[in-house]
């Protein structure tokens, strides 16, 4: 649950642009990296998170910045700020949408020079000269505030009260195992489950440690997987 808790942190500081905030959620949840085998972002999020927090001391003014422009401001409301490169996604999925620029990526000028938010520039003055409506306005409408949306969220959190429900009111509960409430599945082994958090602490602390001096390699160097058992890798499928 703790890992659960800390998500809606992270989802927070973006959408209310709250960057220590930001920093503080992924620093706790950095430990799941090491833990659950994302090594990627295991050996990325220890250095990334130093040099943005060494920034606060040793370059104050690029603290301030950063502080009030790691996010974009698209849509008019509350909690509704998203990051830069999730604002660049959009861009380029407008670009590539009704009304849009499509089949001259080939041609080198354009390749090189006429970059996503140049083209949505374009696109926004042509609608304007010609009075023309745009399908859907990104500035007053959230691009997942439609019919369609609305509906598979629903369903989705129909779907895990009823599951909720028939866990807790289910007899094998008094068995003492580990139960996943949306897939039914039982852990037979679940200590390494049990123990991620202290497990992800002591692999990251190690990670830092070891690849800061240089005594198991560089941070770049690949890192071995750990295998842990968890609901993912031990479930197995029977045919009845």
């Amino acid at each position: 649950m703790t890992m659960i808790q800390i998500m809606p942190l992270f989802v927070r500081s973006s959408r209310q642009g709250l960057w220590q905030l930001q920093l503080v959620a992924l620093e706790k949840f950095a430990k799941y990296f090491f833990a659950l085998d994302l090594t990627n972002y295991a050996r990325m999020t220890p250095g990334y998170l130093y040099d943005m927090w060494s920034l606060q001391e040793d370059e104050p003014e690029e603290w301030k910045f950063v502080s009030n422009n790691f996010i974009v401001v698209k849509t008019l409301g509350a909690m509704l700020a998203i990051g830069v490169d999730h604002g660049l996604e959009q861009i380029n999925k407008d670009c590539k949408g009704n009304g849009g620029f499509n089949g001259v990526e080939d041609d080198e000028f354009d390749k090189h020079f006429m970059i996503a938010p140049v083209k949505k520039i374009i696109v926004a003055q042509y609608h304007e000269q010609f009075n023309i409506t745009p399908p859907k306005s990104s500035i007053h409408v959230h691009h997942q505030d439609n019919k369609r949306h609305m509906k598979f969220h629903n369903k989705s959190t129909s779907l895990y009260v009823a599951c909720l429900k028939e866990f807790l009111n289910n007899p094998r509960l008094d068995f003492d195992c580990t139960f996943n409430s949306m897939t039914h599945s039982v852990l037979n082994d679940p200590e390494d489950l049990l123990n991620i958090d202290p497990i992800g602490d002591e692999l990251m602390k190690e990670f830092i440690r070891t690849r800061k001096t240089g005594a198991a390699g560089s941070v770049w160097d690949l890192l071995p997987r750990r295998n842990l058992a968890t609901f993912r890798n031990q479930a197995k499928v029977l045919k009845l």
